[in-house]
């Protein structure tokens, strides 16, 4: 779409609640009157602007979007993101060059997801985001370090997933104490094994679902994987080097779902008749592929 076309259509809307604009040639920033006009937006996605440089003309304009709760920014070249409104609760950002600046002012947000980012080297401070409950860093090809987690006490779920300069896992996962789903790996694939998960033994009795992503060099998950008693399903995936199970398995008895995902060694030896088979046979739902 042109954005004398856009533009001319927006002018005349004033009751918008929920808006997703993709691929507006020409415009290197949202209208000043889309915002104004709908002071009851509360859901905005941008997707796909070649030209657009920044969200708004100024920052002041983010101050007529006092309903605004959602906002999601995919694949935006050249958007240079400043600040966004200290209110929202969802923000969503996917294939952009740099995070907004303040991002820890947003202390409303129970979501963050930054994914193919692949220019961004590192995640802002998020320390005082205590409403979070969820994170995502996804597909971040050049990621190289995660701030400290510790204040995020409300914290439900965490994925840092496909980030393959990722060494370490972040600091502070001792401190969340609510999490139940957490997503981790794949990282660096020079890595001999997987980042030692000591840090989340605290979850035993809480974390409910945890998906592993390896690389071909791992031959074993790690051991600390052990005390997660109150596991309901683990996924493993990409440990095409693991050729056994560990024995361990065996004691997590509230498992009842295995997903074993590219894990070529594993999947004869898994199957029913297998030689690992019975260090799984108390899980009532496996499944292999």
């Amino acid at each position: 779409m042109r954005s004398t076309t856009f533009e001319n259509i927006i002018s005349k809307l004033t009751t918008l609640t929920s808006l997703e604009v993709w691929n507006i040639s020409g415009l290197t920033c949202l209208p000043e009157k889309l915002l104004q006009n709908n002071a009851s937006l509360m859901s905005l996605m941008i997707a796909g602007w070649a030209d657009m440089k920044s969200i708004v003309s100024h920052e002041d304009v983010w101050a007529f979007c006092t309903s605004l709760r959602s906002l999601k920014i995919k694949v935006c070249r050249k958007l240079q993101i400043q600040v966004v409104p200290s209110h929202l609760q969802r923000l969503e950002i996917s294939g952009c060059v740099i995070l907004p600046t303040g991002l820890q002012s947003c202390t409303s947000l129970t979501l963050l997801e930054i994914q193919r980012c692949d220019k961004l080297k590192s995640i802002p401070n998020l320390g005082e985001l205590h409403s979070l409950t969820q994170l995502k860093i996804k597909y971040c090809d050049n990621l190289i370090s995660i701030p400290d987690l510790r204040g995020l006490h409300s914290l439900i779920e965490l994925q840092i997933c496909h980030c393959p300069k990722l060494t370490s896992l972040p600091e502070g996962l001792e401190s969340l104490t609510r999490l139940k789903i957490l997503v981790i790996g794949k990282f660096c694939e020079e890595l001999d094994d997987f980042p030692s998960l000591i840090s989340i033994e605290h979850l035993h009795a809480s974390l409910q679902h945890l998906e592993l992503r390896g690389w071909p060099k791992l031959k074993s998950i790690p051991d600390n994987m052990q005390v997660l008693t109150a596991l309901e399903s683990l996924f493993i995936s990409h440990f095409e080097g693991m050729e056994t199970l560990p024995e361990w398995l065996t004691k997590l008895s509230s498992l009842q779902i295995l997903e074993i995902f590219r894990c070529s060694k594993l999947k004869e030896s898994c199957a029913i008749g297998g030689k690992e088979r019975y260090k799984i046979a108390h899980i009532p739902d496996i499944r292999i592929y």
